[in-house]
């Protein structure tokens, strides 16, 4: 069973749904009825409510998903180990979110970094700290990966020009990501930023639930 945790219009699960196997049970959580509405539309399984304070009553996952989620919580660290604890050993808790070690976090970090995401965006992490905060719960990280992120670049540079002068703040409205121009020259950057430093400002990070990992009960 996979997990999708924040899912918002359900477009992840029905990505897996509609290009995965046919056995693969679909299951997405999230606070928000106008979230459920579109799952029903969509034929997904739905479930209303905060995840970490969930009466379980679903088979233990195989996977949990949580896309650009943990940023918005008020308390990961509880929700990293309840995850933990509703999974079987072997089972992925599998984390996308913003980094902020690098570059244009770095640049634009005293204000302008569109990583910050004021104020929706409430903790953010180096993936040093986040895998921390798994391998505490209990998971040990398989893998840490690094993805383009060029919408940050254009949002950043958005912010920073929008406070300038007339000039600059015509000039922001070039930077967006609808931009046919603007996009491929930040994804360049973020490119060159990646075979530099190997890092960028959004990773995904892979753990799994050791098989000598007994649950603490929920």
């Amino acid at each position: 069973m996979v997990v999708d945790v924040g899912c918002g219009g359900g477009e992840f699960l029905r990505i897996l749904r509609d290009h995965g196997a046919k056995s693969w049970r679909l299951v997405d959580v999230d606070i928000s009825e106008k979230a459920m509405e579109a799952l029903r539309r969509l034929n997904i399984e739905g479930v209303r409510g905060r995840f970490e304070q969930l009466e379980w009553t679903l088979p233990n996952p195989d996977i949990i998903v949580m896309n650009q989620v943990i940023e918005h919580l008020d308390d990961p660290k509880t929700v990293v180990k309840r995850s933990f604890d509703l999974f079987s050993p072997g089972g992925v808790l599998m984390i996308e979110t913003p980094s902020v070690d690098a570059w244009d976090a770095r640049i634009f970090k005293r204000r302008h970094w569109g990583g910050w995401h004021t104020p929706r965006h409430w903790v953010l992490y180096t993936p040093a700290a986040l895998k921390r905060l798994v391998d505490q719960a209990g998971f040990e990280t398989v893998e840490i990966t690094h993805l383009l992120s060029p919408n940050f670049w254009l949002q950043s540079v958005h912010h920073r020009l929008s406070e300038g002068g007339p000039i600059a703040r015509k000039l922001a409205r070039m930077f967006d990501v609808s931009n046919p121009l603007a996009l491929p020259v930040a994804a360049f950057i973020d490119v060159v930023q990646l075979q530099v430093t190997g890092k960028t400002s959004n990773f995904r990070l892979v753990a799994r639930k050791p098989a000598n990992k007994a649950a603490s009960g929920s």
